[in-house]
């Protein structure tokens, strides 16, 4: 049952995050009466203890803090740092229920992405405007850049059980390149650029894994298949030609006078939030205090939709230092460099979602939203820890699923 309904919360993510809170209350529930009706005992891990200790700093921030109402409420939606790594330490899921966690959200995944493409479809003959299946108009009820943070998670355990072999995830490996390959084109649409860069990056090392192994020619078919996909997709849709252009000139001129588009915002962004770091490097400005500093340099710069959209730093990292100052900062960083250090006591797992979070971390607030925070303390848990016990000890399958 424990198992059951941390798989069911896994895949709410996608279809109906608002009942998250409502389904992890009753997993917390269940593990409590598995924990002492079987007399389980805790099995402390450093990794589960950085996220909580990060949760703590957060809780101290509140003590220095002007605006105690935002304090609370960024509290109560990073709760699951906390409550989640406690309760794991008194889980012992089965290898098999491990594998039917992950199996289970990655075909909830790809259902769901299947539902929007031909929701995506449909709308588009009807109007003969094919918009609805790009960016935000094809993710309605989840941010593009949480779903692509999503998207990724998978394509990582993906290419890792394919090339390691640990989880055996699938009989069939070729059913892991192919559902890469499926995710890698569904990150066209969703059009998250840290997204499509990191799925370009694993399909890179699907390829150079293809060549290794001799199958050179595989990866020669694929590369130009999907580069003849990806270029005629491009040349089709205005809407992926203007997210490029604006992309491109963000990066490469800097921000404009205007700052009306996403990435030249985004670098305005960072250099305020920097600017303001650095007026209070050690503890910050306190837990609730982020969004009124940085809503204030907005209007006094004047930068032009941030202080309407009321933004925040689009970098964890900035979010956290400006919150919480230097010590936040480093445990944020050891909870995401331990499990690479231990990438083989993971098998490479944990280690995986460490680099794909850097990546998101550096262009969004993952930890400042439900959908954020929730995924990825759920995913470390269950990659690290988990993971670890199942694969590394002589471990009896249970009977929770039955």
């Amino acid at each position: 049952m424990s198992a059951l309904l941390f798989t069911v919360a896994l895949c709410l993510l996608l279809v109906a995050p608002v009942y998250n809170p409502i389904t992890l209350s009753a997993w917390v529930l269940i593990t409590i009466i598995l924990a002492v009706v079987n007399k389980g005992r805790i099995r402390f891990k450093w990794l589960y203890i950085w996220p909580i200790l990060l949760y703590g700093i957060y809780a101290l921030g509140l003590l220095w803090t002007q605006n105690m109402d935002d304090g609370s409420f960024d509290l109560e939606v990073k709760m699951s740092l906390a409550i989640l790594p406690f309760f794991f330490m008194l889980t012992d899921y089965s290898k098999q229920q491990l594998k039917i966690i992950i199996i289970s959200f990655l075909f909830c995944l790809i259902g769901y992405l299947l539902y929007l493409f031909f929701i995506g479809f449909q709308t588009g003959f009807s109007q003969n405007n094919f918009s609805p299946l790009f960016y935000t108009n094809f993710t309605p009820d989840i941010h593009p850049a949480y779903l692509g943070f999503y998207i990724n998670i998978s394509a990582i355990i993906l290419i890792v059980d394919y090339i390691r072999d640990d989880l055996k995830l699938f009989k069939r490996k070729w059913i892991n390149p192919l559902l890469f390959l499926f995710l890698g084109l569904v990150s066209i649409f969703v059009l998250s650029k840290i997204g499509i860069i990191t799925t370009f990056v694993l399909g890179l090392i699907l390829l150079g894994y293809w060549i290794k192994i001799r199958k050179k020619w595989l990866a020669i078919s694929v590369f130009f298949l999907f580069a003849g996909i990806v270029t005629f997709t491009y040349l089709k849709s205005e809407y992926i030609q203007t997210r490029v252009s604006e992309f491109v000139e963000g990066v490469g001129d800097g921000p404009d006078d205007n700052y009306l588009y996403s990435t030249s915002l985004r670098v305005k962004i960072w250099q305020v939030a920097w600017e303001k770091y650095a007026e209070a490097p050690v503890i910050g400005y306190g837990t609730g205090d982020v969004g009124d500093v940085l809503q204030a340099i907005y209007v006094e710069r004047e930068i032009k939709r941030a202080p309407d959209l009321h933004l925040n730093a689009h970098n964890q990292f900035l979010q956290t230092a400006l919150g919480i100052g230097i010590t936040g900062i480093v445990v944020l960083m050891i909870m995401l460099i331990h499990p690479i250090i231990r990438f083989k006591a993971n098998h490479g797992y944990g280690a995986g979602l460490s680099i794909i979070t850097f990546l998101f971390f550096m262009t969004e607030s993952v930890l400042e939203t439900q959908a954020g925070v929730v995924g990825f303390i759920c995913f470390y848990c269950l990659l690290n820890g988990v993971l670890e016990n199942n694969m590394n000890s002589k471990h009896k399958l249970n009977k929770e699923y039955e």
